[in-house]
């Protein structure tokens, strides 16, 4: 566990510095309008993700230990193929109607946004989901060798497609699509080698292996996910469009770099925590026993709650010295959007962790009041808040109380489902020790200096370090504890 642990960390360590690398990169190679477009395809890629293959994926995940029991990886991986290039083709569809008839992403030529978008699904679906089965099966150093060689060369390609082609968004897309088209397959052939598995390349055998019960058990998962997750798109991704259309690409852009930066930090965090804590987490709940199933919930979110917690806090804290480091010049005056999104991503890290119930105990369409709660709220809000004169903050600050109704709702939803509680001693005392954080306040004035951003990041992130490694240690010795 503690080489796990260590490949790991190195891992992400490696993974966030070139994804916070690539932030740089668009911030000085795209206009904010550019960016603001950029922006809005990942948001259409997020919506067929997240609603059409997300639910599935999450199947995916909660069955992978069974089929690798049962030889079955690899054959189940081809049906999951067949149903990725199906949504592909919808996308493609449905991105066509949309740019003709209401002109989402304006400043992006049709042709280019139905085949950016159209590829696009299908690989990075494809490898978001190989790659972490890398993980889920114990090979942690070849997931750590391909997730970081597939990010690097994805800002190679992409920095190489904007110096050929033009310094548009949907060009430096083009490079990413390269590199997880390569990787998915690299990445799909070691999986197979090391699982020891044929292909079982049989078209109509494949598809007879799913019987009735099956598809019903399959529907009964992901149906009501996918509703879920499309009204989660809504909740957090939907104001885009709004705010292209109601006020501007300009604002849109300065509005989403920041957001966007925090939602690459917290997107960080969540990620590790899904690589550490998850594998065992699918592994406890496989249980019949109503107890153990709750116990592995309480033991995800006591491992959880300090580094959500003090993210949030750097983040917030910290947001002057991060735009002068990941943004270019052009969005320093939008730093406090940081501050902002980092709130926004609380919530949404916090309802992720409580929303494992439903699947632990297979209710997921629990999931849908709490998002449409959260989607209706937050789209009214931005509807209302773009026509404003003080827009520029009253539309994260809608976004914000958009996350924490969802947060609410979920709360109270998944604690009739599973008793569960969340440990508020365990809050207060990381939230006192992420009060440090904010002794650069003092240094506030020194923010525009790079050198400066660089040593406050550097020091409060060594602190940041040692206290999620205390907060980490604490609870690994309760679960030790626990399984005398």
């Amino acid at each position: 566990m503690e080489r796990d642990i260590v490949v790991i960390g190195i891992g992400r360590f490696i993974q966030m510095a070139i994804t916070f690398v690539m932030i740089k990169v668009i911030s000085i190679y795209l206009s904010t309008e550019h960016v603001a477009s950029f922006l809005l395809i990942i948001a259409i890629l997020n919506y067929f993700s997240l609603t059409w293959v997300n639910p599935m994926g999450q199947y995916v995940n909660r069955r992978l230990h069974s089929w690798h029991d049962n030889k079955t990886v690899i054959k189940n991986f081809f049906l999951y193929n067949y149903y990725i290039i199906a949504v592909s083709l919808i996308s493609m569809f449905v991105t066509y109607i949309l740019k003709v008839t209401i002109g989402i992403v304006g400043n992006v030529d049709t042709l280019w946004l139905v085949v950016v978008v159209t590829v696009g699904v299908y690989c990075l679906n494809l490898t978001f989901t190989i790659v972490p089965a890398l993980n889920m099966f114990g090979f942690r150093v070849a997931f750590v060798v391909f997730s970081s060689l597939w990010q690097l060369f994805s800002i190679l390609l992409s920095v190489l497609s904007i110096n050929l082609f033009g310094a548009r968004a949907e060009i430096w897309l083009l490079g990413q699509i390269v590199s997880q088209a390569v990787f998915s397959l690299i990445s799909f052939w070691y999986l197979k080698k090391v699982l020891g598995e044929g292909y079982g390349f049989k078209f109509h055998g494949t598809f007879s292996s799913l019987g009735k019960e099956k598809l019903r058990q399959l529907a009964a998962f992901c149906l009501p996910m996918s509703v879920s997750t499309g009204l989660m798109w809504i909740l957090y991704d939907s104001f885009r469009f709004i705010v292209e259309k109601a006020v501007s690409l300009d604002y849109l852009g300065r509005l989403s770099m920041g957001i966007y930066i925090a939602a690459k930090i917290g997107a960080a965090v969540e990620t590790l925590i899904q690589q550490v804590l998850f594998p065992n987490y699918y592994h406890d709940i496989n249980s019949n026993n109503l107890h153990d199933r709750q116990k592995a919930w309480y033991q995800l979110s006591h491992m959880a709650l300090p580094i959500i917690i003090t993210t949030t806090i750097y983040s917030i804290a910290l947001s002057p010295f991060l735009m002068r480091i990941l943004g270019s010049s052009k969005f320093y005056s939008s730093y406090y959007l940081i501050a902002f999104g980092a709130v926004v991503y609380f919530f949404r890290m916090m309802s992720n962790i409580i929303s494992m119930v439903s699947q632990s105990e297979y209710q997921t369409k629990s999931l849908i009041v709490p998002y449409l709660s959260g989607a209706l709220v937050t789209t009214t809000l931005v509807i209302i808040l773009s026509d404003t004169k003080h827009h520029e903050t009253l539309i994260p600050l809608g976004l914000i109380i958009g996350g924490a109704v969802t947060f609410a709702v979920m709360f109270v939803k998944m604690r009739k489902i599973l008793s569960i509680t969340i440990d508020l001693i365990l809050c207060f005392k990381v939230l006192l020790c992420s009060f440090v954080f904010f002794i650069s306040a003092i240094f506030y004035q020194h923010s525009g200096s790079l050198e400066w951003s660089l040593s406050i990041i550097t020091l409060l992130g060594l602190y940041f370090l040692g206290i999620n490694y205390y907060f980490y240690k604490k609870a690994r010795v309760a679960r030790a504890t626990s399984e005398v």
